[in-house]
């Protein structure tokens, strides 16, 4: 309590633009009076993961979101359960732009608590959601992900690791919204869910740039990792694909990888190409020439 009290009274008068109290065995009688610091302060991202804050310290958290923008409230391994993380969604929901990155890891959420941060999500700030090792049902994930398809959406990583999760969890998602990262590791998923992200999912998400799928043992049949091979080919933005940790044979981990970096240098020199050819100037005049005919620009852009 010592130290938090020192650290509350040092707090407004300092340039600090983080605030890391991590493992210090924080209490929810502590929180008002950080509260109050931050409020009047510089802070922007505020780290208090690994303590022992549960919903009482959230709810006050929430109200600092109320009155106060963050880039970053990072509570990771507390025990704020799905009251606290309701408390933090109805802040979202009344002050859109007060958080952009919010981690709620290893803290007891429940069905309840997803579905009110993800609908608070909707026309926020948010960008980054990070809930592994919570008690997710598959069904409310599922509807996490359909919610999250819908215009309005600015979430752009979304983590869902530890979560006992398998295939049903997929089911109806045809597209991931704005989300560039989408984490699924350590969950059950398997190789019927691996061809419905190759086939259904992945070729609709024109923003999706990572998908970890590490350690869902279950995957890992050559006709499965045939489908995601084919259409990762015509995806436009997809870098990295994580399979560590599954069945799937480092052979055919390599062969991913080396066709995901090919894509991906493949692309840059096609954008290069199509950025000179729009706007090469003509020698001796103010005016530019196209080089190449539109028909041809389209059919590049379409390959990007």
């Amino acid at each position: 309590m010592e130290t938090v009290q020192r650290v509350a009274k040092e707090i407004p008068t300092s340039s600090l633009n983080i605030l890391q109290l991590v493992h210090i065995g924080a209490k929810d009688k502590w929180i008002p009076a950080l509260v109050e610091a931050i409020s009047s302060s510089s802070v922007r991202k505020v780290d208090l993961t690994f303590n022992r804050i549960q919903a009482d310290g959230a709810q006050t958290l929430a109200n600092l979101l109320r009155r106060f923008a963050l880039n970053a409230l990072l509570l990771g391994r507390n025990d704020v359960g799905s009251k606290g993380a309701v408390s933090i969604a109805d802040a979202i929901r009344d002050s859109p732009e007060s958080v952009k990155n919010l981690d709620l890891r290893m803290n007891s959420v429940d069905d309840a608590g997803l579905s009110s941060l993800i609908q608070a999500s909707q026309g926020s700030a948010l960008e980054s959601l990070q809930l592994d090792s919570n008690d997710f049902s598959n069904e409310a994930v599922r509807n996490a992900l359909l919610c999250l398809s819908r215009p309005g959406s600015r979430i752009q990583a979304l983590s869902l690791g530890k979560n006992h999760l398998n295939d049903s969890c997929l089911e109806t998602v045809k597209c991931l919204g704005a989300l560039q990262k989408l984490g699924l590791s350590n969950n059950d998923l398997s190789d019927l869910g691996l061809v419905h992200l190759a086939t259904s999912v992945i070729p609709a998400s024109l923003h999706l740039e990572v998908l970890d799928l590490r350690n869902n043992p279950w995957i890992g049949g050559n006709d499965a990792m045939a489908l995601l091979l084919t259409n990762v080919r015509t995806h436009r933005s997809l870098k990295t694909v994580l399979l560590q940790g599954t069945r799937v044979s480092k052979e055919l981990l390599n062969m991913l990888e080396k066709t995901l970096a090919g894509l991906h240098s493949e692309r840059a020199v096609l954008m290069t190409i199509i950025a000179s050819a729009k706007t090469i100037p003509r020698l001796g005049s103010a005016s530019s020439i196209q080089v190449l005919p539109k028909e041809l620009l389209g059919v590049l852009a379409t390959m990007l």
